[in-house]
């Protein structure tokens, strides 16, 4: 179990480190949307108790719906309808502080390629260390299977020899 989690920190320890060390991000504008209507959110989106977040237009529309309690649209966990729910100021932040990237389109696509091509050689390099081994292994099982087949052989030489002087003693 310690184990565990000491690999789960260290996957956390890496994966923050670099964020922290750059000025600039790429977020997937996927999650700037509403999972209902998937429109870019405009304003501060909100939350259900969930967690699932929607444009305020799609959450008017889940409330309106009939009866007393509403259900989430993606888990369809329940949620008391009417109620004032917080906003996501945290998409609404991220959504402020976004430029388009007009101007640095080109260093982005770059740093996209970098990263896109250092993920590529890793996984290669590991494809390749495992298809060596692959390769060793069978070399090695080759190899057994031609000195099966030459004591075989043997075999077979030594039996006729010896069938074939047999034969020769009984005529």
């Amino acid at each position: 179990m310690f184990e565990k989690l000491t690999g789960l920190l260290n996957n956390v320890i890496k994966f923050r480190k670099p964020i922290e060390e750059e000025n600039e991000v790429m977020i997937d504008a996927s999650l700037l949307s509403c999972p209902v209507c998937y429109n870019v959110f405009s304003d501060a989106p909100l939350v259900l108790p969930c967690g699932h977040t929607f444009c305020s237009d799609c959450f008017k529309q889940i409330n309106r719906k009939r009866g007393v309690d509403g259900s989430c649209p993606i888990c369809r966990k329940p949620f008391i309808k009417g109620k004032i729910y917080p906003k996501n100021y945290m998409v609404e932040s991220i959504l402020h502080s976004m430029c388009l990237v007009n101007e640095k389109t080109e260093e982005v696509e770059e740093k996209s390629t970098k990263n896109s091509l250092a993920f590529a050689v890793a996984r290669l390099q590991k494809q390749n260390e495992m298809l060596t081994k692959e390769k060793f292994e069978l070399r090695k099982a080759m190899a057994e299977q031609e000195k099966l087949i030459r004591w075989l052989w043997c075999l077979l030489v030594g039996v006729t020899v010896l069938f074939t002087a047999a034969l020769m003693s009984i005529t």
